[in-house]
């Protein structure tokens, strides 16, 4: 029986009495007219109830098994078992966080009815490449999410002569050590269906950069935390349906394209911790006007003027705006932000925390939460000035300070703060 392979409490496999219907015992599902399995969730919702063990090759008795979950346990480090690759009716197969080590099994190319492969988190010695061992065709056609990462894999393989991935809409293969790899042959060959493709911390070099412009169908798009150098790729701005589009923490140089703006969709746009310098164009507002940008973060560059006066009123959706941590010059007024009902600055510059107390807390301001950021690495906060009340810390490592604005007049060194609204704007 396929819980015998497991060293688990009693408890989580209670309803498992084979006196019992199978179809009630808890993780199974079965078709409502025919009673056969098709659904296997053996997923550990909690650590204490992990399953640690191997997987039995009783699965090859439920044919017709279409879902099969195996995620959070403990395999103690054995290799995915090749007879999975026997379950032909598989359309998903989760494995992430389930301690499986060595090669990803070649046998998993014949699943032809497979959509969605989850195999993050567990250590590989061999990735996509393996699964060419198998020289059938057009192996997983019907594939549309694929996700590897962090798998310990070392290497894009160029070309995949066996498989086809002409379906496919989703690859995660961030936290991957690619180094110096190229944009391979059979990614560009998806270009036109991929709407998810994310190579966070995979240490790419910027050559994967220059050969994405032509992924026109992407929505999400993540190369943060990469070794991307020089300027943006020319005709970036084309990629029009990208909602999420991620460039933080590279090297990257030079001004901010202004084909940008055709990127009208966008929804988070993030080029923080780069090198890039100059003025954020002025035409972005413009052409966002009437886009959902919510999150824009452009801090900790080279960036010397953003004419927050003209983009501002333009970004109706706008949430969250980050800009410190560059060379700003200007003015802000309340003209600039009188459309902002709530504001919540966080700042990392204590000179700017010195010009606030020169200008002090209007009466008006019923709260007036400040923090000075103090450690970063460690998200502590020292509380600064004011009558204050304490506040909810955000993500990012950073505190808030919740200040309405009616008569906010403060000078350019505000350019350093970090602008968050917890409701939209009103233009």
């Amino acid at each position: 029986m396929l819980k015998d392979g497991f060293h688990v409490s009693l408890d989580r496999f209670s309803s498992w009495v084979p006196e019992e219907d199978c179809c009630k015992w808890k993780g199974v599902g079965c078709n409502n007219e025919t009673g056969h399995v098709i659904t296997l969730d053996l997923h550990s919702p909690d650590p204490s109830e992990l399953l640690q063990g191997e997987l039995r090759d009783s699965l090859v008795h439920l044919p017709y098994l279409s879902y099969l979950d195996l995620s959070l346990n403990d395999f103690c480090q054995t290799q995915i078992p090749e007879f999975i690759g026997s379950l032909s009716n598989l359309k998903y197969l989760n494995l992430p966080r389930a301690n499986f080590r060595g090669n990803i099994p070649c046998h998993l190319g014949n699943l032809s009815s497979l959509q969605t492969l989850d195999l993050s988190n567990n250590q590989f010695s061999l990735g996509l490449a393996a699964l060419t061992g198998v020289r059938t065709q057009s192996m997983v056609p019907s594939l549309v999410e694929l996700r590897l990462f962090s798998c310990q894999l070392h290497n894009l393989p160029q070309s995949l002569p066996s498989l086809n991935f002409s379906c496919l809409e989703v690859l995660d293969l961030s936290y991957n050590g690619f180094y110096h790899s190229l944009i391979p042959n059979w990614l560009v060959e998806v270009s036109h269906t991929l709407r998810v493709l994310n190579f966070r911390t995979c240490w790419l070099q910027h050559s994967i950069a220059h050969a994405i412009v032509n992924f026109t169908s992407l929505a999400v798009l993540d190369l943060s935390y990469n070794s991307l150098t020089g300027s943006f790729p020319q005709y970036f701005g084309n990629l029009t349906s990208l909602y999420v589009l991620d460039f933080s923490h590279n090297n990257l140089m030079d001004s901010i394209p202004h084909d940008f703006g055709n990127m009208t969709s966008l929804v988070v746009l993030d080029l923080s911790f780069n090198d890039l310098e100059g003025p954020l164009p002025a035409t972005l507002g413009h052409h966002f006007k009437h886009s959902p940008l919510r999150e824009l973060y452009l801090s900790d560059n080279f960036l010397t003027q953003l004419s927050l006066e003209k983009i501002l009123p333009q970004l109706s959706e706008l949430v969250v705006l980050d800009v410190a941590g560059n060379y700003l010059n200007g003015v802000i007024t309340e003209a600039h932000l009188q459309n902002f009902t709530r504001l919540k600055l966080v700042w990392r510059d204590t000179s700017i925390l010195a010009e606030l107390h020169k200008f002090g807390c209007p009466g008006s301001w019923e709260k007036c939460t400040i923090w000075e950021h103090t450690d970063m690495a460690g998200g502590k906060f020292q509380e600064s000035a004011g009558d204050f009340v304490a506040s909810q810390c955000f993500g990012r490592k950073y505190t808030s300070a919740a200040l309405p604005i009616e008569t906010l007049k403060l000078p350019g060194l505000l350019f350093q703060f970090i602008i968050r609204t917890n409701s939209t704007l009103h233009t």
